[in-house]
């Protein structure tokens, strides 16, 4: 199901939200309106003191719902461009391939889309122009043996959340709602989110609960992503040298197997699909060829689709190292790099459709995860997290400081390193595709293997008096 709000008109620039109680009236309200109202109105209590008080109609949010039948290969070509242009961000982040990466754009997309439901006028507007007012329709499965998605929604409690927004939230996420205080002494909230993901995930992830300014946390959106699948039953578990790209090499374990298997190969890369479980879901391997993995790397968003579609059946031996990687990312830069702006600006936010005032605005949005493969099971959790902060008069503290200068003098051994032979792996890039809707769920890149450093380092000379000044 597609799902989108309608406006009702238009701006050309954005109005911060008015700063005295909103009364929604059962007339066209403003352009920043997104809502058809019931004409019963309804005294709501805003605080703790009982006088304090004003009148909300309780909107019907005119939300459409959308079939996925003639749209949907356009709706899953839109997301999983922006897997794979997630994947991209991160890897230009990640400088000279020093770093693992996973990434989970499916339960991005849950906790984004969920928050979204909440955006009205020119912020609605933003998320509509980027797409992400439609990726909801992708959102298909709850908890099928393959893949398990949760979502949870934790308002402050004597908070006022409409019942629309918690209702569709519990529609079309099936999200859990607890209510928590995050004023209390301690932030216990952490513990209690910490606690969700841990049972949700299965001890897989144990933490993740994100961190903001207790005081003004109004709602956190949450989804947990887990999948547990074997690839094959009984590997050869063998040992052999994984070259990373600057040529160290590591004694790492590998599982070792033959079946028939999608493959590619050219020039530049061989990849190989392999099933998990029933076949619902696969893992890719892609391995750029010797010297090639940053440019394939950086390239992966224009070959993916070409590469998967050149596969071919054949019978091969499998190698494939065993890792356990665990990936922190924040999001917020990347949001507003795709359009997401208003969102997370205090004076500008407009999320009325949350509450039927405003005063809210994107504080935070992160994705961690970790996935494992060993005696041939591949297992990854992956939790994603929107807080949502109330407004203030005055602006956030701005924190600066003067790192100085760094010196250092001295000698300093340069070292020469020696291979301990010929690599068994290269650093490869995998991808966990959900093959009945086409959607890739999870990708990420292994280039820092766990295991025993193999080869040798030789001093070759001496440096003395280093001297570095910023």
């Amino acid at each position: 199901m597609i799902i989108s709000t309608l406006g009702c008109g238009s701006s050309d620039s954005p109005s911060p939200p008015s700063s005295t109680p909103l009364i929604l009236t059962t007339s066209p309200l403003t352009d920043n309106s997104a809502f058809s109202l019931s004409p019963s109105p309804t005294t709501i209590t805003l605080s703790a003191d009982p006088s304090i008080n004003f009148t909300v109609e309780p909107a019907q949010a005119s939300w459409e719902k959308v079939g996925c039948t003639e749209e949907y290969s356009d709706l899953i070509q839109r997301y999983n461009d922006y897997a794979l242009d997630f994947y991209n961000y991160n890897n230009m982040l990640a400088k000279e391939n020093n770093k693992n990466i996973l990434i989970s754009p499916y339960s991005v997309l849950n906790t984004i889309a969920a928050i979204s439901l909440g955006a009205n006028g020119q912020t609605h507007n933003e998320f509509k122009k980027s797409d992400w007012h439609a990726l909801p329709c992708l959102i298909t499965e709850r908890n099928e043996p393959s893949l398990i998605s949760k979502n949870a929604f934790w308002g402050h409690e004597n908070y006022i959340f409409l019942p629309t927004y918690l209702d569709l939230l519990s529609e079309y996420f099936h999200s859990d709602y607890f209510e928590l205080d995050y004023t209390a002494t301690g932030n216990p909230y952490m513990d209690s989110i910490q606690e969700w993901i841990k049972n949700e995930a299965k001890n897989i992830i144990t933490h993740g609960a994100p961190y903001s300014d207790a005081e003004r946390i109004r709602g956190i959106a949450g989804n947990i992503m887990l999948i547990e699948e074997s690839i094959v039953s009984e590997p050869e578990i063998t040992t052999g040298l994984f070259e990373r790209s600057d040529g160290q090499q590591y004694w790492v374990t590998f599982n070792k197997w033959q079946a028939e298997v999608n493959y590619f190969e050219d020039d530049t890369v061989s990849v190989t699909e392999l099933p998990l479980g029933t076949g619902r879901l696969s893992l890719f391997v892609f391995m750029p060829k010797k010297g090639n993995f940053a440019e394939f790397s950086a390239n992966l968003n224009n070959n993916f689709d070409t590469i998967v579609e050149s596969m071919e059946l054949e019978l091969r031996e499998i190698t494939l190292p065993e890792f356990d990687i665990f990936d922190y990312i924040p999001l917020n830069d990347y949001m507003k790099e795709k359009g997401i702006a208003l969102a997370f600006e205090e004076k500008y936010a407009d999320f009325s459709a949350i509450n039927g005032q405003g005063f809210l605005y994107l504080d935070l949005i992160n994705n961690q995860g970790r996935v494992i493969f060993k005696n041939g099971k591949l297992s990854v959790a992956a939790s994603s997290m929107s807080v949502m902060n109330a407004t203030r008069d005055e602006p956030s503290t701005v924190w600066t400081g003067d790192l100085g200068s760094i010196s250092h003098s001295g000698s300093a051994c340069i070292h020469e390193y020696t291979a301990a032979g010929l690599p068994d792996f290269l650093p490869f890039i995998f991808a966990v595709r959900d093959n009945t809707y086409n959607k890739i769920l999870t990708i990420g890149r292994m280039v820092i293997p766990d295991g025993e450093k193999a080869g040798s380092w030789d001093c070759s000379y001496l440096v003395t008096d280093l001297i570095v000044t910023d």
